[in-house]
């Protein structure tokens, strides 16, 4: 998918943009710089979807392919936030639910093993893949 593509879906679903219109230059500006500053949040957040800044409409989109539910959603209610356009209940709910999904999968990544031998009747497990 380019960004095009990517930026183009998200109007549409914001209700912006409808389904037989074809992006207008502007939007896609404007558009790129939103899904710029939405991935940047992410970033910040430490939700890693594959993003680097973007600045040609015309190129594949980078986002990982698990994450562009998510990534569309999202998208299309910085849309409406920033051109005044009330979202469909949809449109939330599924940005909502699949924003919760990868949130939660940013965070599962970053956990690590906690060393339980010390506690009392735990004997240390071995892996058996690792030996």
């Amino acid at each position: 998918m380019t960004n095009a593509e990517f930026v183009t879906s998200a109007f549409r679903l914001s209700g912006i943009l409808a389904e037989t219109d074809s992006l207008p230059a502007e939007y896609g500006v404007s558009g790129l710089q939103a899904m710029n500053d939405l991935f940047a949040e992410w970033d910040a957040n430490s939700i890693d979807v594959g993003w680097f800044n973007q600045s040609d409409i015309q190129a594949d989109s980078p986002v990982f392919a698990d994450a562009m539910l998510a990534a569309r959603y999202g998208l299309a209610l910085l849309l409406c936030s920033e051109y005044g356009v009330q979202p469909k209940p949809i449109v939330a709910s599924i940005a909502a639910s699949s924003y919760g999904r990868i949130l939660r999968d940013a965070m599962v990544a970053k956990q690590s093993a906690a060393d339980m031998t010390h506690f009392p009747g735990v004997v240390e497990q071995t892996n058996i893949e690792t030996g």
